[in-house]
């Protein structure tokens, strides 16, 4: 015969409130960089111009060089690649190998890239 269940031992399931973590901002987003240039034309062309910094080469042992120094710029909310290019007198090529942007017409902003990528080689 089989014996009846006397005590029975279940599981209950608590929901709990999860916090989510708050962003946390970033160096860049809280202070203003270091080194940053700022490259103007003409005063009429004033409203071309965006901000425009500097990324030093990283050597090893201070010979070996691991990686070139690059700009990085942060177009205005219109330019194109184009205009990119004929702003620093980028060579072609340079914005897609550093970029992955190959049409000149490309508007990186509107986009919702804000960091294009280049080197000026001599």
């Amino acid at each position: 015969m089989i014996d009846s269940i006397e005590n029975l031992q279940s599981t209950r399931v608590v929901n709990k409130p999860v916090s989510i973590a708050k962003k946390q901002k970033t160096t860049a987003e809280t202070e203003k960089a270091v080194g940053v240039d700022r490259f103007e034309n003409s005063k009429k062309d004033k409203k071309m111009s965006g901000k425009l910094e500097y990324t030093e080469p990283t050597k090893f042992l201070r010979f070996i060089t691991l990686r070139e120094g690059f700009y990085t710029y942060y177009p205005l909310r219109n330019e194109t690649i184009a205009d990119i290019k004929r702003k620093f007198k980028i060579k072609d090529g340079i914005i897609k190998e550093m970029n992955g942007i190959d049409k000149d017409s490309y508007c990186p902003a509107q986009n919702h890239i804000y960091k294009i990528y280049f080197r000026l080689d001599n």
